[in-house]
């Protein structure tokens, strides 16, 4: 893991961990891997140190993690600023007062000049303006305000699904050169090629593709070379088996 001799000063000393983080780590069998994964969350999160020498299986939980932690680090520091902000103000005695505006007389009509009618008082523009005003502070308030539930909602749609893990699992026992390649294979794309073809097909291009010893070298995405492999073939199409049974 990184080591940095930084680690007895953290830049912050919280952050949002949710239970999905748990659950998708719980997924890995390895027990190295998940201390691995644990301190990567931590060391970035209160340190601000990116992992460097995750697994592969690790390194995708990491990478559908990492928004997240983002926005809750984005958070975090804006609450502090806004805090140093307040402490500023109240240092100085508080808030500046804003200058009244001094009222123009009105002036007085002579008994020779003919009443005049009153005119029609302007629409008051400002008064839209300040609610619009109004509406961004609300806003800005609740983006500074340290609430988590819309970044729960916005993990729940991208935590990885027990069958991508499952899947991942798999690769790592049977497919050790494919997770060398340099771009691994996504959820998204792991499902779009479910949508086409059986997970018996997915798994028999995969364990083709490990035998070749320089495919590390040869390609550099696993999706686009099981696509490539999957059309020569063929393929069954139809819907996709459990993975157990395709394995």
């Amino acid at each position: 893991m990184n080591n940095n001799s930084d680690k007895e000063n953290p830049k912050r000393d919280a952050f949002s961990f949710f239970w999905s983080f748990k659950d998708a780590i719980m997924g890995l069998e390895d027990e190295n891997e998940k201390l691995a994964i644990y301190e990567a969350l931590t060391d970035y999160a209160f340190l601000g140190i990116e992992p460097t020498d995750l697994t592969p299986i690790c390194k995708i939980i990491w990478k559908l993690v990492k928004p997240n932690i983002d926005s809750s680090i984005k958070r975090y520091d804006a609450c502090v600023n806004n805090g140093k902000k307040g402490a500023e103000y109240g240092s100085l005695g508080g808030r500046p007062k804003k200058k009244k505006e001094t009222p123009e007389e009105t002036p007085k009509e002579t008994p020779e000049e003919t009443p005049k009618e009153t005119p029609k008082k302007p629409l008051n523009k400002n008064k839209d303006k300040n609610k619009d005003k109004n509406k961004d502070k609300n806003k800005d308030l609740k983006e500074n305000l340290c609430i988590d539930i819309d970044e729960r909602k916005n993990f729940l749609s991208t935590t990885v699904s027990e069958d991508f893990l499952k899947f991942n699992n798999w690769l790592k026992e049977n497919c050790p050169f494919v997770l060398k390649v340099a771009t691994q294979m996504t959820e998204k794309q792991y499902n779009q090629i479910l949508g086409q073809y059986s997970k018996k097909d997915l798994c028999e291009v995969l364990q083709n593709l490990n035998n070749w010893k320089d495919f590390p070298k040869k390609r550099t995405s696993v999706y686009i070379s099981v696509i490539d492999e999957l059309k020569k073939k063929g393929g069954n199409n139809g819907t996709a088996r459990g993975f157990k049974n395709a394995v």
